[in-house]
């Protein structure tokens, strides 16, 4: 799906969406094609996967599904169902044996796109979604990005609910705050779109502040300049930092540039002051996550708009 619709996704999700740990939809099956009924209650980790691809085009079916093909899991232990949304090609049950990936796989016809559909308004609503449901029928992953992970992760019974939860809303942040970028590229910018993203980007922000920081920054320095948004900005950026405890210097730094550009020289200052006192903290008990050699500049930095603030406030 391209990113400009993905605020409308977000809407929908939010709609009474399946969740990650609430039990995982149904399968709603026309036709098993290879293999058994699979039961998604247990006691397997089931792996769903929706082709987008042609059906009577075998290699890429193959290739979808390789990454599993490829993994060392035992049989017994996980279940793989590539559905269809169309007729199968003749021939095609005899080449899904031949390739052997009955060992793993269950090939199955979905009854009129109604498994994808209920498995959509659990998040990315993306032709290729993939989706892991764990040994007690819950589902735990909407994603293709990181699923060999999950999968390894909860066949050593070692991913609980509340991680998988943070996991996948940091990545949706990080889709989120893509998304934002294109739309403010375009030629007509939709406010409501702008406004639905921003929402669940500061939702998310728990999960992964320093992509709030990215986002913060992007605020403040795109071009052209009618594309910034200082208020935002700082209300980004503090978020940002509350959820960092106020222990980065260059998030303080994005934060006093939010005020700078609002106008509010003395408190800029204020919070720059604060950064490069941080800064310096950190670089003589050798907490800085400044790279080896880049301190010493990074003071000047932070020194040469302390001192742009200063002469603003004056």
């Amino acid at each position: 799906m391209h990113r400009l619709g993905f605020a409308l996704l977000l809407m929908t999700a939010a709609l009474g969406a399946q969740q990650i740990g609430e039990p995982a939809p149904g399968l709603q099956i026309a036709e098993w094609i290879v293999g058994e009924e699979v039961d998604l209650a247990g006691p397997r980790v089931t792996v769903i996967l929706f082709s987008a691809t042609d059906p009577e085009n075998p290699p890429a079916i193959h290739e979808q599904l390789q990454g599993f093909i490829d993994l060392d899991i035992p049989d017994k232990l996980v279940t793989c169902v590539l559905l269809i949304d169309s007729e199968p090609f003749r021939g095609m049950k005899r080449w899904f044996n031949s390739m052997r990936m009955d060992f793993l796989c269950r090939l199955a016809r979905d009854a009129d796109g109604k498994t994808f559909e209920a498995y959509a308004q659990s998040g990315d609503l993306d032709a290729d979604q993939l989706i892991v449901v764990d040994q007690q029928g819950r589902l735990m992953w909407r994603r293709k990005t990181d699923s060999s992970r999950v999968v390894e992760r909860l066949l050593a019974e070692d991913l609980e609910v509340e991680e998988a939860k943070e996991w996948d809303d940091r990545l949706e942040l990080w889709q989120c705050y893509q998304s934002y970028s294109d739309w403010v590229r375009q030629a007509e910018v939709d406010q409501e779109e702008l406004a639905a993203l921003t929402a669940r980007i500061l939702e998310l922000g728990y999960a992964n502040p320093r992509t709030l920081e990215i986002f913060a920054e992007q605020l403040l320095v795109r071009n052209p300049v009618a594309l910034r948004d200082p208020e935002l900005a700082l209300e980004v950026a503090r978020q940002a930092n509350e959820a960092m405890e106020w222990s980065s210097p260059d998030t303080i730094a994005i934060y006093a540039l939010a005020l700078y550009q609002l106008e509010r020289f003395p408190k800029a200052v204020e919070q720059q002051q604060r950064a490069l006192n941080l800064e310096r903290e950190q670089q003589a008990s050798g907490d800085s996550m400044n790279l080896e050699g880049v301190d010493e500049h990074r003071i000047e930095q932070l020194l040469e708009a302390l001192e742009r603030y200063r002469e603003a406030a004056r």
